[in-house]
């Protein structure tokens, strides 16, 4: 039966007969290219939600609409200076048969045809200016009207789709003196020189010269990278900052050849990275909402893993902004981190400069010679990629077995082996891997605050309306009280742990229910208008310090309690993590 009603379809004179070998006929029918010709200037990368996506003669990504395709203006630009291509592949005669120039509808129609062969583009899938890994494990150097490819073993012109599906448009040209000098790269001593310029800074910390070299190495192939860790440099006016973010950036040209800007929102930073991998240099972030943005913004260009920004247009498409950025910031004061923005920034505190004349004039020697070999020192970090792989897996595995967790490793381990790639010709081997980071001071994680130990910080700290000697306290020290009193046997510690804590979501209590052991667990309400108070305008608002608190070490879910006439879960907190003595050994 089925088969009979397909001959019948098959045989209606209204429709085109089936092919049942392509039942899907070619857009392009009635609209067939001259073969004389030759080939299309303009490259047809395919087509997405009614837009048309090309690349020019000159390399350019343009999107065109369906009605745009057939406008003499449109088509026109779209071929720059080849229209004549579209001339003798469509041309258009008059009734004497006189040529009078393309057939532009037809043209668009044929565009349409080779857009739909191709298929649907992705419209985020365009890498702009910088250093890209490929899908062989070799680099791509984009340098604005050519790409450098396979570490420079071949040239192709910009704009176009390569083999890794992505597509990289012509865009201004980097001057041939700024590109990489794959031909001529930087030497083991020109390395120590550069290395023992940044010792003329005074770092606080003792690796400070060793990671602002691995930022170096990190900005030259910062498109290429998994991890980004970002660098911020701290200090008063007068520390050389801004000498050192200019240093930081001789490989890649200089600052003029960066995203640089001492007045720069997340927004503006966003659409001017226009899909490039660049370094970004954001000076005088002090501490403020701005400052605080760009932290947010380095965040998310830390990792590939975590895209971009995401955004709706005004009709309510989606557009994905991709951060594949080096990020380098400069202030006297810096905001306070978050803990997941600790595990990413190395924070680099400078003192003063030393002001010896002697000394100012080497430095001024040595900052010269290296902006003359700055692309030199590009092409070596380029032709050192697969060392630095190498390196990376090195420092990991050091790194991991000093107790760093991934997210720290991820911090160290790529500045580090950046550093040693650019210093050495050949891989570091574990055990002087293990002697640098024991130099530094680096065997041993840095500790810092988890968004639970926040979380109870900022909890022990709140004021609550219970008074002593004409002072407010604080939930920690009303808990002091309270454990005081219980150590002397004095009835005021029941009463202020049955009364007046619970009135505030809280109550300390046995490890048990029903046992008349002492205090051992402090438990919070997991929902409580007093405790709702207390975390207001604190990212732990709305009941989020549950998630938190529940995260510390031995905590337990536990409830229902009544707590101040509420009946409520909560957490309960074992007190030997609340009351661990400080380095002055008080407690609480």
């Amino acid at each position: 039966m089925a088969v009979e009603y397909q001959q019948a379809a098959n045989e209606n004179v209204d429709f085109d007969r089936i092919d049942e070998d392509n039942p899907f006929q070619d857009a392009a029918d009635g609209a067939t290219a001259l073969p004389d010709a030759g080939p299309c200037p303009v490259q047809c990368l395919g087509h997405n939600d009614g837009r048309f996506y090309f690349v020019t003669p000159s390399g350019q990504l343009r999107d065109l609409a369906a009605k745009s395709l057939g406008n003499r203006q449109e088509i026109t630009a779209l071929f720059e200076t080849k229209l004549g291509w579209a001339g003798a592949a469509f041309p258009k005669y008059d009734k004497e048969e006189r040529y009078v120039g393309p057939n532009y509808p037809m043209v668009g129609q044929w565009f349409m045809g080779e857009c739909a062969i191709k298929g649907i583009f992705s419209p985020d899938k365009v890498r702009g200016l910088g250093v890209w890994k490929d899908i062989r494990g070799g680099l791509i150097v984009h340098c604005g009207d050519r790409l450098v490819l396979s570490s420079g073993h071949k040239v192709e012109k910009a704009g176009r789709k390569l083999d890794d599906g992505w597509v990289y448009p012509a865009q201004p040209p980097l001057p041939a003196m700024m590109r990489p000098a794959l031909n001529d790269p930087a030497r083991i001593g020109d390395m120590r020189m550069v290395y023992d310029h940044l010792k003329s800074w005074n770092f606080l910390s003792p690796a400070g010269s060793h990671i602002c070299l691995g930022i170096m190495g990190l900005i030259c192939i910062c498109g290429a990278l998994q991890r980004r860790p970002t660098l911020w440099l701290i200090g008063d006016a007068g520390v050389g900052k801004t000498e050192l973010l200019t240093l930081l950036t001789e490989p890649v040209g200089g600052l003029d050849n960066t995203l640089r800007s001492s007045d720069a929102s997340a927004a503006f930073v966003r659409a001017a990275l226009q899909g490039a991998a660049r370094p970004v240099f954001l000076d005088e972030m002090e501490p403020g909402p701005r400052a605080a943005a760009a932290m947010e913004l380095a965040r998310l260009g830390f990792s590939n893993d975590q895209a971009g920004v995401g955004r709706a247009s005004a009709d309510q498409k989606a557009i994905l902004q991709r951060i594949t950025a080096q990020f380098v910031f400069g202030s006297i004061l810096h905001p306070e981190p978050k803990p997941q923005d600790q595990s990413r920034i190395h924070f680099m505190e400078l003192g003063p400069l030393s002001a010896d004349a002697a000394a100012v004039e080497t430095f001024n020697t040595r900052a010269r010679m290296i902006k003359e070999i700055g692309p030199k020192i590009w092409a070596r970090m380029i032709l050192g990629y697969p060392r630095f792989l190498e390196n990376l897996l090195v420092y990991q595995g050091v790194l991991g077995a000093s107790a760093y967790s991934r997210r720290l490793t991820d911090k160290f381990a790529p500045v580090l082996a950046a550093a040693e790639t650019l210093l050495d010709d050949v891989v570091i081997n574990a055990g002087t891997a293990a002697d640098q980071i024991s130099v530094w001071g680096l065997e041993e994680p840095e500790q810092n605050d988890t968004e639970a130990d926040e979380c109870l910080n900022h909890l022990m700290s709140c004021q609550v309306d219970t008074w002593r000697g004409g002072d407010r306290l604080t939930v920690g020290q009303l808990l002091t009280k309270v454990l005081d009193l219980g150590a002397r046997g004095d009835g005021d510690s029941a009463r202020l742990n049955e009364e007046t804590l619970p009135g505030y979501g809280l109550k300390l209590g046995p490890a048990n229910r029903g046992t008349q052991r002492g205090f051992e667990y402090l438990m919070v309400a997991n929902k409580h208008q007093s405790l709702t108070r207390l975390f207001r305008e604190t990212r732990w608002q709305g009941g989020v310090h549950r998630q938190a608190l529940a995260r510390l070490e031995g905590a337990v879910a536990a409830g229902p309690l009544r707590l101040g006439g509420a009946l409520t879960r909560c957490i309960k907190i074992p007190l030997a993590i609340i009351a661990k003595p400080d380095n002055n050994g008080d407690v609480l």
